[in-house]
């Protein structure tokens, strides 16, 4: 009889934490999916798209078209919109299904970590952080990196104390899957495996968390076996050619980037004083631990050693440290938890109190400007100024594409100056034009290095404007003389080429001899 009743609260209890994690769901899922359709489309999305209609197609990336990111995210949102249409719309819903994942994910683990109170408080940080709301709603790689890295740290985490085999091994390869996707997370192998180590069965849970990440290796061997030159230019040797500008320049660049994080130079392109909050919890946190003689938990590892990788990749962007965001509130609200601890006095909790709120107001103040700015003014958004703004609004984007459909007939090649336009049109991009990253590294290489990785330079758009083939230019007019040249249009009227018609901002240019 008490066993029956205990399975029946046992089941209750199920019953209604599904309950509540399906409505938490749902609701941050209306709210990120609403967000990310008004959302400004950002540039690199293009690509990315681009890329996933081309592996659907059976495509390679590296191997058939020029791709500088680990190979994972083509797949999965190519996968996904084969199901639900190649459309802005389902390529958003599935970045906002991935951020409402990693939100019930982090709310579950600072509820496991902290209590119900804090975790309810770190949801509200989560759901009004600016870079959060702007970087992971949309098809770019942030939101599928941290949701598959935030798994990781979960289950890293429930390993360390839980019994079982399977919990390392997913553990691996959610590791493995979250590096397929974005190579800077090799980084979190080892703070994973040491943090193995130390916890329950740590020899056997770190071999079964290796187990796990070998297997999502084997792809990446076989890339290698292949081609290894191949694989490695698109991973490693393209990123050190991408900048132009001498190594002083860039360093401070990077230390310009650090002072509008950490709240010591204002910057449209950072949303107030948000990052600056989360960012100073982090080591904040991590000496009160050691000042209570404990270990730090996961999430103060993994935001330290990221925040650490984002300073070397040349350039650098404000935007990378979106990612760290996650990581760095569960250690803000574990810091929290732990301040409480130590305040005894009624004084002290009444200061600490009034301290906590001025912090909170600040951290909430900007919230509508980072709805405004990116979903209206484009303040501080990378590659969106006034006079580009109505290039990446998404209607416009859809307008150029459904023109491009009236214009050329199925599977026709195309040149055009953003591979985004191509993503809901029927035509193809004339090969080599598959990304616009080609801008960046044509004159650094040899005619044979472009061929083998599908680049290209910029005399090579002029030789592509005469093949008797090609019916159709579209380019920006602000992208116009970066994109063919500084005569690009004595150029395009030597060619055959003549304006037919121009949206938002977008001109069309059609062959008429």
């Amino acid at each position: 009889m008490i066993f029956l009743e205990k399975e029946e609260r046992a089941g209750q209890y199920f019953r209604r934490l599904m309950g509540e994690a399906t409505l938490l769901f749902g609701l941050l899922f209306t709210f990120y999916f609403v967000l990310s359709v008004e959302r400004f489309v950002a540039s690199d999305e293009g690509f990315y798209l681009y890329a996933a209609k081309l592996v659907t197609s059976g495509s390679l990336p590296y191997f058939d078209f020029f791709y500088p990111q680990m190979p994972l995210l083509p797949y999965i949102y190519g996968a996904f919109l084969s199901l639900f249409g190649f459309s802005w719309f389902s390529a958003r819903a599935l970045a906002s299904l991935l951020t409402t994942f990693i939100a019930v994910l982090y709310f579950r683990q600072t509820e496991y970590k902290s209590s119900r109170g804090l975790a309810l408080l770190g949801l509200a940080l989560f759901v009004l952080n600016g870079s959060l709301l702007g970087w992971f709603p949309i098809a770019k790689t942030y939101s599928l990196e941290v949701a598959l890295s935030f798994l990781s740290y979960v289950l890293v985490s429930r390993s360390r104390t839980q019994a079982g085999r399977w919990l390392p091994v997913l553990a691996g390869i959610a590791t493995g899957l979250t590096v397929s996707v974005r190579l800077f997370y090799v980084v979190l192998i080892p703070v994973f495996l040491v943090s193995l180590v130390f916890g329950k069965e740590g020899k056997r849970n770190s071999l079964l968390f290796l187990v796990g990440g070998f297997l999502t290796f084997l792809p990446h061997l076989a890339m290698m076996m292949a081609d290894f030159q191949l694989y490695y230019f698109n991973n490693f040797g393209f990123h050190q050619l991408r900048t132009f500008r001498p190594p002083e320049v860039d360093a401070q660049a990077k230390w310009n980037i650090v002072k509008m994080l950490l709240g010591i130079k204002a910057d449209s392109r950072v949303d107030g004083l948000q990052s600056a909050i989360v960012l100073y919890s982090v080591p904040i946190y991590g000496l009160v631990c050691l000042f209570r003689r404990r270990f730090p938990e996961l999430s103060f590892w993994i935001a330290l050693v990221l925040s650490i990788t984002y300073l070397f990749p040349t350039p650098l962007h404000a935007q990378y440290y979106s990612t760290v965001m996650p990581f760095g509130l569960v250690s803000l609200i574990l810091l929290v938890s732990e301040l409480s601890s130590i305040m005894r006095t009624p004084l002290v909790r009444r200061f600490a109190a009034v301290i906590g709120v001025l912090l909170l107001v600040v951290y909430v103040w900007p919230f509508r400007e980072s709805i405004e700015r990116y979903t209206q003014t484009g303040a501080g958004v990378k590659n969106i100024d006034p006079d580009t703004k109505e290039l990446f609004e998404r209607p416009n984007v859809e307008a150029v594409s459904a023109a491009i459909d009236q214009e050329t007939s199925p599977g026709e090649k195309i040149v055009v100056q953003w591979p985004g336009y191509l993503f809901q049109s029927h035509a193809e991009a004339y090969p080599g034009l598959e990304n616009q990253f080609w801008i960046r590294v044509g004159r650094k290489l040899s005619a044979e290095e472009l061929s083998r990785y599908h680049l290209f330079r910029d005399e090579d758009i002029v030789r592509v404007l005469h093949d008797p083939e090609l019916k159709l230019v579209v380019v920006a007019d602000t992208r116009l003389q970066g994109f063919i040249g500084k005569r690009a249009k004595k150029i395009l009227e030597d060619s055959g080429f003549q304006s037919t018609r121009e949206i938002a901002g977008v001109r069309f240019y059609r062959k008429v001899s």
